[in-house]
């Protein structure tokens, strides 16, 4: 949500002296920020408010790639910092940012804008503040020239605050069969423990493992504290049923670097059932990110890469709820098993999908189907052009295979998108085979704030696009339905598709825009929450000590 300076309002918000409280609800951790450990964030720092108690959030910086190749110049020297914490959020907490270089803005974005997290600006343009009453993963955007990568509004130095819930699962290091590991600790112990407990600190697992790769083995539980910081990988080159990986803690790749045409790797990667990744950061990997087999639990957790193949999740069905993805390649698979991605916030760089419904080759096709993406948020998406597999919905099925019972529901867009859709068969390979194709494809209540839209290389030039939407031969799409998709605040109905798609109507059928709006009961609630927002600001400009009313004031306008 966008807010101008507030400064009488930012006047009376005076922060207390720094206070470590005892009783706080609101945890930070202590991250190892020596050279060459976790990267503290030159860019900003982070602090939390409850009570009138604040907690400085220890920021760390990931730094975008050095080798060549890795991806067009205009993505080069990047940052992307992380505040991480964790609370009860039994009260409202009050995130302040501070952006501590360069110049202040006159401006400061929150997304997902579906948050409704509303900025209030300091005089300067140098902090903001925004109040959270629930686990979030939010992106702060200092507006700002020196924060301006390119004209478009590709940000320079991103920043998310990744405000989780309380760990509900903390194991007891002092268990029997536990190991806690250190600097001496070998695969061999790793694997005879019911659990590996790694403590805050950091853990290099170069020369400590071959290829500095902890292989995960079948029912290996591995618990990564808060303030844990690992450079290495997690691969179990097979299978690893029933692993889990847990915590708050980060494992990062950036040791590895990027290729042209090297093998397919990932940072945690397991074959095998009912895997379960919770909590935990991956980050900088130069392949792949977390790929953990067939019906995987994953949720809480987040993953972020830089690279050409940088790929999110991959799993082979089961369930990603409430997780942060920047893929830098494509962010899901609709593979073989119903996978359903819930709450999730997606942070699309260059290359990929946001979901693409699958690859293969006509040597080796596979179907894939039964995908449902729902209540989900995509965020400043970066793509350049449309090419072989960007927009939000993308194919590279080979003639012989097919993707069937794909849905999007209740998901919203903040930025310009290339394509909505990218579906077609692989135009690059040779038909052969049975032919195959794409079916029941759902896109309800989509919306995306900005249009459609390519750039050039350094993105100076910006064009209008179209979604496309082209069968081959017999490889036919059909029964591809949009119900109430907004473009730029649109409606895209059968009257003005053509405006946004490009539609081959000799080898698709049953294409279809529809759009109801909103209901009266629907307005009524909208513009009493809109209200409700005005009355909360309206409080916040008179109050003396905001921190100390929150309580107070929730109550007030409960009633």
């Amino acid at each position: 949500m966008k807010h101008n300076s507030i400064a009488q309002a930012f006047a009376a918000l005076a922060l207390p002296a720094l206070t470590f409280n005892l009783w706080a609800t609101v945890v930070s951790y202590d991250w190892p920020t020596e050279p060459g450990q976790a990267l503290l964030s030159d860019r900003y720092a982070v602090r939390v408010i409850e009570n009138g108690q604040v907690t400085k959030v220890k920021t760390l910086m990931s730094l975008s790639w050095t080798e060549e190749g890795g991806g067009p110049d205009i993505f080069r020297d990047r940052t992307f910092s992380w505040a991480p914490f964790s609370s009860d959020f039994e009260t409202p907490l009050i995130v302040e940012v501070e952006k501590i270089y360069g110049e202040g803005a006159a401006e400061v974005e929150i997304v997902p804008s579906g948050y409704n997290l509303i900025p209030q600006l300091s005089e300067d343009g140098k902090t903001v503040r925004f109040e959270l009453d629930r686990s979030r993963y939010a992106s702060v955007n200092f507006k700002t020239a020196d924060n301006l990568k390119a004209a478009d509004g590709l940000i320079t130095h991103c920043l998310m605050i990744f405000a989780d819930n309380m760990e509900t699962e903390v194991p007891d290091k002092n268990d029997p069969g536990v190991h806690i590991f250190g600097p001496q600790s070998t695969q061999a112990e790793v694997e005879a423990a019911t659990l590996t407990y790694f403590e805050a600190g950091f853990h290099d697992f170069a020369g400590q493992f071959e290829d500095a790769n902890l292989q995960l083995k079948p029912d290996m539980q591995i618990y990564l504290e808060g303030g844990v910081f690992i450079t290495g990988k997690m691969m179990a080159h097979g299978r690893a049923d029933r692993a889990k990986i847990f915590g708050r803690g980060a494992i990062s790749g950036r040791e590895f670097p990027w290729e042209p045409g090297q093998p397919i790797s990932a940072l945690i990667e397991a074959g095998g059932d009912d895997i379960m990744i919770d909590g935990i950061y991956a980050m900088d990997n130069n392949k792949h990110g977390i790929v953990p087999g067939f019906s995987p639990t994953i949720r809480n957790a987040k993953v972020w890469g830089w690279h050409y193949n940088s790929d999110g999740f991959r799993p082979w069905g089961g369930t990603v709820d409430h997780c942060f993805t920047r893929p830098t390649d494509d962010a899901f698979y609709v593979d073989g098993r119903n996978l359903i991605v819930t709450d999730t916030v997606i942070w699309q760089s260059f290359n990929g999908a946001v979901v693409t419904c699958g690859w293969g080759s006509p040597s080796n096709p596979y179907d894939t189907q039964d995908f449902l993406m729902k209540d989900c948020h995509i965020i400043y998406p970066e793509w350049n052009g449309i090419g072989n597999n960007n927009g939000i919905l993308a194919s590279q099925l080979p003639y012989n295979a097919e993707s069937k019972r794909i849905r999007f529901e209740n998901v919203r867009v903040d930025g310009n998108v290339s394509a909505i859709t990218n579906l077609k068969r692989n135009e690059d390979q040779e038909k052969a085979g049975e032919p195959g194709g794409i079916f029941e494809v759902v896109f309800k209540d989509f919306v995306v704030t900005g249009n459609q839209y390519t750039y050039n290389y350094n993105r100076s030039v910006q064009s209008a696009s179209k979604s496309l939407i082209r069968g081959d031969d017999e490889f036919r799409i059909e029964n591809v339905t949009f119900e109430n998709l907004t473009i730029e605040g649109t409606p895209v109905t059968a009257a003005n598709a053509a405006d946004y798609f490009e539609i081959d109507a000799t080898t698709t059928a049953n294409i279809s825009f529809t759009y109801t709006p909103p209901s009266s009961d629907q307005e009524t609630i909208a513009v009493a929450f809109d209200r409700s927002k005005k009355k909360r600001d309206l409080l916040r400009k008179g109050a003396p000590s905001l921190q100390l009313q929150h309580l107070q004031r929730s109550r007030e306008l409960a009633t």
